[in-house]
């Protein structure tokens, strides 16, 4: 396996996954979750499973991991040494090791986040070519082209099991993206009218796409669908095609994201 064909992976507290992309058809050849935490596996361990995944150790054109991370900002593009002082002021108790700079050229832009020193350590041991993106800039990417096609404002909803990312995008331009602390269904709603509210948007002019882990907050689709007259629920099919975005690095980054955290 070489040559037309690429890797990509997902690294999510506990859970690891690999996935091989056919470049020319932009379609999704194989799929390979390994659930673990790095406080209970060692490497030598999480290796042999590696080793049993047929997508493991093949000659790829290029590998990519998205990154996720509980906190990260949304920067101005700059040196590395005014993001991490912007990135601190912003995320003051953010106290992991590592940093993660995923360029948004654009939009003149940057997301910025810190991640743990041994994830790193690990995925750059066993995969040496890899590079590396933070799923919030995938997301804007996805959006950035998705909205160029549409005359409506597309609301991104990404779902963590404690929050929700808000990334409003109207036909190719970033208008506004935030994280919000989030139990319930009625906490979406209320961040979600907030960014609407704060940018004079009417929510009858507004496609919203929901992914994330929609059981961690018990989402609620049908009182969401009540307030919201376009709602799109993005589901996970094994079999998904990726060739309806022509963007290579938005296309296979979103289309992951997708695959990966709807649950």
């Amino acid at each position: 396996m070489a040559g037309n064909y690429s890797l990509w992976g997902s690294w999510l507290p506990g859970k690891l996954t690999l996935a091989v992309i056919d470049e020319e058809q932009c379609t999704l050849l194989g799929l390979h979750e390994i659930p673990f935490s790095l406080d209970k596996w060692d490497a030598r361990t999480l290796r042999r499973e590696l080793q049993k995944s047929p997508l493991y150790g093949a000659d790829y054109g290029r590998t990519s991991f998205l990154i996720f991370t509980e906190s990260s900002s949304l920067l101005p593009a700059c040196d590395e040494e005014t993001a991490q002082t912007l990135f601190k002021e912003e995320n003051p108790n953010q106290e992991e090791s590592k940093w993660l700079y995923h360029p948004l050229p654009r939009i003149q832009s940057q997301v910025v986040a810190k991640a743990s020193e041994s994830v790193f350590d690990f995925l750059s041991q066993n995969f040496p070519d890899a590079s590396f993106r933070h799923y919030t800039g995938a997301a804007i990417e996805e959006g950035l082209f998705v909205s160029k096609k549409q005359s409506d404002i597309l609301a991104r909803l990404i779902i963590q099991p404690d929050s929700v990312h808000v990334i409003l995008l109207d036909q190719g331009k970033l208008l506004f993206c935030n994280r919000f602390l989030a139990r319930v269904t009625e906490d979406v709603l209320y961040y979600l009218f907030f960014a609407l509210e704060q940018l004079e948007i009417n929510r009858d002019d507004v496609v919203v796409m929901i992914s994330g882990h929609q059981e961690a907050l018990s989402l609620n689709l049908d009182m969401l669908k009540e307030y919201l007259p376009r709602v799109e629920h993005e589901a996970v099919d094994p079999s998904l095609s990726v060739s309806l975005i022509h963007d290579p690095v938005a296309n296979r980054n979103l289309s992951l994201l997708n695959l990966f955290l709807c649950e």
